[in-house]
């Protein structure tokens, strides 16, 4: 018989091969979206890929592999076929196919299971009839003044050395350089020239002589942005992050059916969850804070029973908080910490020496030890029986 671990640790290497991909607009403000949400939030319903080893020290240790339809897209699609709309990318992301394999002590995978994860609600979603007017028209004016921009470095090193723009070489290399910083993001490694131009007194003035009815930009704001770039910010990442930091916390609602087939018994187990989180923290700068609301309920077969039946009937349901510790300058998350009740009823056949209904306090400790990969610990405390349990996993959620 396999082994189980064989089988599961194969599979998450190969689910760690990582894919990327850079757009712009909505496409651009959403990764940004996707970069800053929490690993918590990612457990509920990815974007990409996810592959986790569940419950490693216990004796139903499970592999789980989700792909949203969006990422089984990108697997299948040929290079020529036309790409995607935006809005047909962003729908595709909002169902996601699951598979899980589950082994015993003994690392013999005794249960196959399948599904999917449906989104209910997804305001962190950007869609550019929700955004608000002001973010749509700072991207707007943002798009005017980097036109401006390129135009006002051109006329002044025009100006200053005008051999170098009638060289081909010289040109060349201060188009690339621009084009090479917005590709990157960085704007710290611009061209002499294009910086000596950025600190001439007849910069900024140059920006806002072209000013017309569309590009409204004012003097303060030119300030502003150009100090951005100087600084190698690029100023559209910025803009991106500001707004992602405001839909990162809106609601997330899902709802995922799925079925077991359980190899030692022969039967069929029928399983259904919801998962809700939304952000709690207004201030866009602070460390996110989350509230979590779960409930799950599964039919199967009672494993006492010898006989073929559907006497387990589990309901479960949590709450809680879960809050960002630690997380880069770009606000990408590193390390998380979640507080949350647990309440678990059998509404079957209740076996000897085991309760009907059990309450928990519960806590899950995340963190990120490289790239997409995490730690989840979670600490299980019955304050009525006094009893621990321990659950320990690795995930790993690729792309955006």
């Amino acid at each position: 018989m396999k082994k189980f671990f064989i089988a599961s640790i194969a599979l998450l290497l190969f689910a760690t091969i990582g894919f990327s991909q850079s757009d712009f607009s909505m496409k651009s403000i959403n990764k940004e979206v996707n970069k800053q949400r929490t690993a918590n939030s990612k457990d509920i319903l990815t974007s990409f890929f996810r592959a986790s080893l569940d419950n490693l020290l216990g004796s139903g240790h499970s592999f789980t592999l989700n792909s949203s339809f969006y990422g089984l897209d990108s697997i299948f699609r040929h290079n020529g076929m036309p790409a995607r709309s935006y809005e047909a990318e962003r729908r595709l992301r909002w169902t996601s196919l699951n598979f899980t394999i589950t082994g015993d002590s003994s690392n013999n995978i005794v249960k196959y299971s399948g599904g999917l994860s449906i989104t209910l609600l997804n305001k962190k979603d950007v869609t550019l009839s929700r955004m608000d007017m002001a973010n749509t028209q700072r991207l707007r004016q943002l798009s005017f003044f980097m036109s401006a921009f390129k135009k006002s470095v051109h006329n002044i090193i025009s100006h200053r050395h005008p051999e170098a723009m009638n060289n081909f070489a010289t040109n060349t290399e201060i188009t690339n350089s621009i084009n090479k910083a917005d590709a990157q993001d960085d704007y710290s490694k611009l061209h002499p020239y294009v910086k000596e131009a950025l600190n001439d007194p007849d910069f900024i003035a140059g920006v806002a002589a072209e000013r017309n009815a569309l590009f409204t930009m004012s003097d303060e704001e030119i300030a502003q942005y150009t100090a951005r770039i100087k600084a190698g910010e690029d100023a559209f990442q910025t803009v991106y992050s500001d707004i992602a930091a405001q839909y990162r916390n809106k609601p997330l609602w899902t709802f995922s059916p799925s079925v077991s087939y359980d190899r030692v018994s022969k039967q069929a187990e029928y399983y259904a969850a919801t998962y809700f989180t939304v952000g709690l923290t207004g201030n866009p700068e602070r460390k996110p804070w989350e509230l979590e609301a779960n409930a799950s309920f599964k039919v199967g077969p009672d494993s006492v029973s010898k006989t073929s039946n559907y006497n387990n009937k589990f309901l479960s349901a949590s709450l809680g908080v879960n809050k960002v510790l630690m997380q880069t300058e770009e606000k990408e998350s590193k390390m998380e910490f979640k507080l949350f009740t647990q309440y678990d009823q059998q509404f079957g056949t209740v076996a000897p020496g085991t309760e009907k209904h059990v309450f928990t306090l519960n806590t899950t400790l995340r963190v990120n030890v490289f790239k997409s990969l995490w730690l989840p610990l979670t600490l299980k405390y019955d304050p009525e029986n006094g009893n621990f349990l321990g659950i320990f996993a690795v995930t790993a959620n690729i792309g955006n």
